[in-house]
């Protein structure tokens, strides 16, 4: 919710400009917007404010906002930030419902490499009731993150991005991502609602190359999600894809990414090489 939407760019990168938070106007376009967002998802408990990716130096070059952080005795832009994010959130939460947004929207940490130190020293505190949405930064800063009260969805990059291809994410790599982060206390498992896998579409041209980027992938965050690590078995879920998944989805036209041709074409370079080696072994002889 603090970017303005230009025209596609056609590159790669975060190009949005950033609202004018000293303008009280903004406060009250941003109400009617959310206003909306609720009435069009009436069931829902839960409304994602985005928050990431915000770039600082139109903030820093105006004056008027170098004001506002001064007479608001703030301390950077990212403190900003989160007072004007805890303002959408007295919002939503009035409307009987709660925010969620990108772990940005916590401050202290730098995660990109548009901002320095300066930018992001926080006195402000970010609302407590906030579902953070983690997706980027190290295992310490989730930790941290969860530590201090907050409920949190785990959509790590490394793991849940599915526009990511094959080679970063592989199908047993997304198999095997576990929400709850390594070394976090037991005491706060609870805090973690769950994971979210995430499509981003800048680079997808067609449906059937999004069905390829989603599937098989969805069904691993699917067992991720609702199977308890005891009964998880990636051996067992390969079998599930071949003998029902895969043909379920040629049913429906999903173009699902061919996993099996690949673990067919390495079986067939491992048996060539087994070949290989026995002839190897009776030319010796």
């Amino acid at each position: 919710m603090f970017f303005s939407f230009n025209v596609y760019v056609g590159k790669f990168g975060v190009h949005y400009s950033v609202f004018n938070v000293a303008n009280p106007q903004t406060m009250e376009f941003l109400e009617n917007v959310l206003e909306e967002v609720i009435d069009l998802f009436s069931t829902s408990d839960v409304i994602h404010i985005g928050g990431d990716e915000v770039q600082y130096d139109q903030w820093k070059s105006s004056t008027e906002i170098t004001t506002f952080i001064n007479e608001h005795n703030l301390q950077s832009p990212a403190d900003l930030q989160i007072w004007f994010t805890n303002k959408i959130s007295n919002f939503i939460n009035g409307k009987h419902r709660r925010m969620m947004g990108w772990n940005e929207i916590i401050g202290g940490s730098k995660l990109h490499h548009y901002t320095t130190e300066s930018d992001i020293l926080t006195k402000e505190k970010l609302a407590q009731n906030t579902v953070v949405h983690f997706w980027k930064g190290s295992l310490d800063l989730l930790n941290k993150t969860i530590s201090q009260g907050y409920d949190v969805v785990n959509s790590n990059n490394k793991y849940t991005y599915l526009d990511y291809n094959y080679n970063r994410i592989s199908l047993e790599k997304a198999y095997n991502f576990d929400p709850i982060p390594e070394k976090l206390l037991e005491e706060y498992h609870s805090k973690i609602l769950g994971l979210g896998c995430q499509m981003w579409g800048e680079w997808i041209s067609t449906v059937d190359k999004m069905n390829q980027q989603i599937f098989p992938r969805v069904a691993a965050y699917a067992e991720v999600g609702w199977t308890s690590l005891k009964n998880k078995n990636y051996q067992n879920f390969q079998q599930k894809l071949a003998s029902y998944f895969y043909k379920q989805w040629s049913k429906q036209g999903i173009n699902y990414y061919k996993l099996c041709n690949n673990i067919f074409t390495m079986k067939n370079k491992a048996l060539t090489k087994k070949t290989n080696e026995k002839r190897q072994r009776k030319i010796s002889r």
